[in-house]
């Protein structure tokens, strides 16, 4: 099974390559499947779906997940590994 995005080809772009550095830092994203015009593919993750628990816990769980990525540097290693400017 796949999870399919639809928009400007210019931002599915951006997007992939962002899963794709993501994925080169080994950080838990979805892959690229295809990429089309106007559509992106990706994987789907496994995981829960925080929309079946409770606020709370949901809140808890991406306030983690959000301190857990702006630890990580990204400028840099972004724009050297996409060509992308964060």
């Amino acid at each position: 099974m796949d999870l399919k995005k639809s928009g400007s080809s210019r931002e599915l772009t951006r997007e992939a390559a962002m899963i794709n550095w993501a994925r080169l830092q080994r950080s838990p994203v979805a892959s690229v499947i295809t990429l089309e015009t106007g559509v992106l593919s990706t994987s789907l993750m496994p995981g829960a779906n925080l929309t079946e628990g409770s606020m709370q816990c949901a809140a808890a769980v991406l306030a983690e997940a959000l301190e857990l990525i702006t630890k990580r540097p990204l400028a840099s290693a972004h724009s050297k590994q996409t060509g992308l400017r964060a």
